[in-house]
């Protein structure tokens, strides 16, 4: 009986440091994949939220990315790709570093995205795919002019200072699933006050019978969040998603916001 019991001690503990070792493998590689921390950009005000969803040995799917390509410019990236764990990560890396590159190489948001399909599709034959939003700006005086490029993700919505809260109009087909996919783009110019905020669908996924509650609860909590800063406008809109969830989201959850500084 001693015997039978240490063997069934030993193993309890064996399986319990395998599962912290791969937990740390996990929560390390899903730090390489996003960025270490936000660029300070002297104008802007910017903000991001993430929250992968699932116990710790699990790498989200939902990707973010801001870089500087100019004096007064900067280029901000928003994506999920398809899929979890090392398929997803290994997916991720890929559209992080591919739109990167792009950028680097003087590439706008329709550009790169097209760059990023080309490259999914010589590495997965369409057999995986992403959605992402590429946001061009550029301090224009006292406000930001910025160039939205979408491939099949969620519309980004703009706070107006002053409550309101604007549909872009979105669109555009998925990243990775046909040869020439049809990438929408249109401009917005944000003024002092005014956001712009991205966000993957996680955000607005919750349980329920209403497939537009979601939606419905982010214009909602947005337009109470009018003149807050960017922080904590993504903290509040995490911390809505999370309530509205019962405590655990159904998917990754991202978001990003970012507009002029304010005086």
């Amino acid at each position: 009986m001693a015997e039978a019991l240490a063997a069934w001690a030993g193993l309890h503990v064996e399986n319990a440091r395998l599962y912290t070792e791969r937990s740390t493998i996990a929560s390390t590689l899903q730090e390489g994949l996003l960025p270490a921390a936000l660029p300070e950009l002297p104008g802007v005000d910017l903000a991001v939220r993430y929250r992968p969803v699932g116990d710790e040995n699990r790498v989200g799917g939902d990707f973010y990315d801001v870089y500087p390509v100019g004096e007064r410019c900067f280029t901000a990236v928003i994506g999920d790709v398809s899929g979890k764990g090392a398929d997803a990560a290994a997916l991720t890396a890929l559209a992080r570093h591919t739109l990167y590159a792009g950028a680097l190489r003087g590439g706008d948001g329709r550009e790169n995205l097209a760059l990023l399909n080309e490259a999914l599709l010589r590495r997965t034959d369409g057999a995986r795919f992403c959605t992402a939003v590429v946001l061009d700006a550029e301090l224009d005086g006292d406000g930001l002019a910025v160039r939205i490029a979408d491939g099949g993700h969620p519309a980004p919505l703009v706070l107006r200072a002053g409550g309101g809260v604007e549909e872009t109009a979105g669109g555009g087909m998925l990243i990775g699933a046909v040869e020439r996919p049809a990438l929408h783009t249109e401009e917005v110019r944000l003024g002092p006050g005014d956001l712009l905020v991205a966000y993957t669908d996680g955000a607005v996924e919750l349980r329920g019978d209403d497939p537009a509650a979601g939606d419905r609860l982010l214009r909602e909590q947005l337009a109470a969040l009018a003149g807050a800063p960017a922080a904590t406008v993504t903290a509040e809109l995490e911390a809505a998603v999370v309530d509205a969830s019962g405590g655990e989201p159904q998917d990754d959850v991202a978001l990003l916001a970012v507009g002029p500084a304010r005086g």
